[in-house]
């Protein structure tokens, strides 16, 4: 290690000479002072080495080390950003295509039944007989077992092949994209306590995810059993009965997001509407279920958001849904009374879809409401934490 020692006639810029047995590193340009009365104004103080001495460095030599050092932490920190996403992409290469995808889960279900409670839940919820058993729903115990192996390269199968990733008893819910092909398979927790009540089955820890190859998650799409007699495409919260109930109740395509989360499924929703748009048409125009028309256009079809009970008072849900609005900018928002109501308001999947009456509300107009009502929100809480008297406040009262 260089070092310069300074002298009389060479005073330490720290200390002015008041010490003399100052000293400068070479390699760091830091001056090593102990005086304890320096404070120049040029400096600024690094602590202290070994032997106690004052580390101090020049200024204008700090600030241009301080700017070089944080460019080359950006450097650092884009190149780790890259190889993050270049192992990510390596890890989406490997993932099963959705038609072997498909292969495995019936595997699965061919193994599987549905117990009588879980059916009895089901019908409860509103499926009929038949839409069960269409749907492939399947109870499971908990880590269940499985008589003949398949793919652990399927998340959510152990890597043994013989059993499932899943931590809870349930029902087991096959998630159909727009070809009827099942992406991956979740979990309905029926436990009357559980905070988590559904969830997918994931491998994710030794690097298979459930996510499609795009690394989006997937989307559910669910077509009625027969054409509908209007062009609509409907959007719901959630991959598992809420879209599947829509679609069977209004007759129309529903497509599903996990948590309402549409942004994070653009390009599969993109995907998504596109085939349901040639299906929609085809069997529509084959039938004649829509009025007489020679040719069906892409501007004859409405994207409606069948929205959840309170979601516009709930600032995320409602920000997803404006996500949504900015690549289908024509989306409208169905309301039947159920927007601001948290506490009472039913879903979709909940309400006698035969007698309800509909209001189509444009995503512009639900973000101003939105906006209004969650001020609105944050005010009456404010106002309650902090002017609401409490037990045990004394109120003061000047007109007595």
């Amino acid at each position: 290690m260089n070092w310069k020692r300074f002298t009389r006639r060479d005073t330490c810029p720290v200390c002015n000479g008041q010490r003399h047995d100052c000293r400068q590193n070479l390699e760091t340009n830091l001056i090593h002072c102990r005086s304890d009365n320096a404070n120049p104004l040029d400096y600024i103080y690094r602590g202290q080495d070994a032997w106690s001495f004052n580390m101090w460095a020049y200024k204008p030599d700090a600030d241009e080390w301080a700017s070089d050092r944080h460019e080359e932490w950006l450097l650092e920190q884009q190149q780790k950003r890259e190889l993050k996403e270049q192992q990510e992409r390596e890890q989406l290469k490997k993932l099963l295509p959705i038609r072997e995808r498909d292969q495995v889960i019936r595997l699965i279900l061919a193994q599987l039944e549905l117990s009588d409670r879980h059916r009895e839940i089901l019908k409860n919820r509103g499926f009929t007989d038949t839409q069960i058993d269409s749907a492939g729903y399947r109870s499971v115990k908990q880590w269940q077992k499985l008589d003949n192996p398949v793919s652990n390269r399927l998340s959510g199968v152990k890597w043994d092949g013989l059993s499932l990733i899943n931590h809870t008893d349930g029902i087991l819910i096959p998630v159909p994209n727009e070809d009827g092909l099942y992406t991956h398979v979740r979990v309905n927790d029926c436990s009357p306590d559980t905070t988590h009540k559904y969830y997918p089955l994931s491998s994710a820890k030794r690097g298979v995810k459930y996510h499609l190859a795009s690394g989006e998650q997937p989307v559910a799409v669910y077509l009625p059993d027969k054409p509908p007699e209007k062009q609509i495409i409907g959007f719901t919260e959630g991959l598992e009965y809420k879209p599947l109930l829509a679609s069977f109740n209004l007759g129309i395509p529903v497509i599903g997001a996990s948590g309402g989360n549409f942004a994070s499924s653009r390009e599969a929703i993109e995907t998504a509407i596109a085939h349901v748009k040639s299906e929609v048409r085809s069997s529509s125009l084959r039938s004649g279920a829509i009025a007489q028309k020679s040719e069906v256009g892409e501007d004859d079809f409405e994207f409606v958001l069948y929205a959840d009970a309170g979601s516009i008072i709930n600032s995320h849900v409602a920000l997803q849904y404006q996500k949504l609005g900015e690549f289908l900018p024509n989306l409208k928002i169905a309301d039947w009374g159920q927007l601001e109501d948290q506490e009472n308001g039913l879903d979709i999947d909940e309400v006698d879809v035969n007698n309800l009456e509909i209001t189509l509300i444009t995503i512009k107009r639900i973000k101003e409401e939105s906006d209004k009502l969650i001020t609105s929100k944050s005010f009456s809480d404010w106002k309650s934490v902090n002017i609401t008297p409490r037990n045990g406040d004394r109120i003061l009262d000047y007109g007595r």
